[in-house]
């Protein structure tokens, strides 16, 4: 007699953001290439650009329960905004 599993609920997250200038906080008019290449080596496909050309999108991996959820958007957020940093941005 086997049992049937079914398949649990998950959930994931989609995170937009603006990418400012680090000093004035003014939106950057447009992505750099340097930056992007760099967050998407850095990210993988956590990365993503926007329609908005200041703006990126944090995408997670889809987890069984929010705490794992919250621990790895918090630390996408890091590596985004350690790759930011380097260029002069928030």
């Amino acid at each position: 007699m086997t049992t049937s599993t079914k398949s649990l609920p998950t959930i994931g997250l989609e995170e937009e953001m603006f990418l400012v200038d680090g000093e004035t906080y003014d939106c950057v008019a447009e992505m750099p290439e340097r930056f992007e290449r760099e967050a998407r080596r850095t990210l993988g496909h956590h990365f993503e650009r926007e329609m908005i050309s200041s703006m990126v999108e944090l995408v997670s991996s889809c987890h069984s329960g929010i705490a794992s959820l919250c621990e790895e958007m918090q630390e996408l957020r890091h590596k985004l905004g350690r790759v930011a940093a380097r260029h002069g941005f928030r």
